[in-house]
């Protein structure tokens, strides 16, 4: 499986990387310290920026340190992609 070519770089949970998280649809990939996936999560209708800090700020991700995002292009494709990479990565959270 490709998925983890599919995915952005590692960023680090800084106020300006997560601004530049895209606001469209799309996935999402927690990861803590030593680079174990947390939690995988998708975002629809331009919603991605808002969800990833979502997350955070509600306390739903603990340990995480850095994300790594995929914009999509449809619902299809997101719910679809969320799917492969919960059964890929395999988080502790989902």
């Amino acid at each position: 499986m490709a998925a983890k070519t599919r995915l952005g770089a590692r960023k680090e949970l800084t106020d300006k990387n997560l601004g530049k998280i895209p606001r469209q649809s799309g996935i999402y990939l927690f990861r803590d310290k030593k680079g174990v996936p947390l939690k995988v999560g998708k975002a629809g209708a331009r919603r991605l920026q808002e969800r990833v800090k979502e997350n955070l700020s509600k306390g739903e991700v603990p340990g995480a340190k850095t994300v790594q995002v995929r914009p999509t292009g449809s619902a299809k494709e997101t719910a679809r992609l969320e799917k492969e990479y919960i059964k890929h990565y395999k988080p502790k959270l989902n």
